[in-house]
């Protein structure tokens, strides 16, 4: 439906239900038969979840969700200095533990920035 500022465009909701959530970017291409295709506008749409649809669990983030696995393998292997082992011939190499708190910090950094609106958070400490 065109007006004077412009056209307006609907899409049913069926229709736009596999369209993950995401920031998407998208231009309006008008075709005239003499003049050939012309983008006519651009723009960027948020598609956000439909919070009724998620199950548990989907909007954990992929840094949210290394800090949990991390964290897990960290405890797992808290008592077990083990890094290199041979089982039936075959060769098995452990992550370090230094090098998985060096993710786990770095995971966990981003986690702590998002949940602080991009920020790193601060804190105010009084010794007395």
């Amino acid at each position: 439906m065109a007006d004077q500022s412009g056209y307006d465009v609907t899409v049913d909701a069926d229709d736009t239900a596999r369209i993950k959530a995401g920031v998407y970017e998208w231009a309006a291409i008008a075709t005239h038969t003499t003049d050939g295709r012309k983008t006519v506008a651009r723009g960027i749409t948020v598609v956000t979840p439909d919070f009724e649809q998620l199950a548990e669990g989907d909007l954990v983030t992929h840094e949210e969700k290394m800090v949990t696995i991390l964290r897990s393998v960290l405890e797992g292997r808290a008592e077990d200095d083990v890094q290199f082992q041979i089982i039936g011939g075959r060769q098995i190499q452990m992550i370090p533990i230094k090098e998985l708190q060096q993710m786990y910090e770095y995971y966990g950094e981003k986690v702590r920035k998002r949940r602080a609106g991009g920020r790193t958070p601060s804190f105010l400490v009084t010794f007395r």
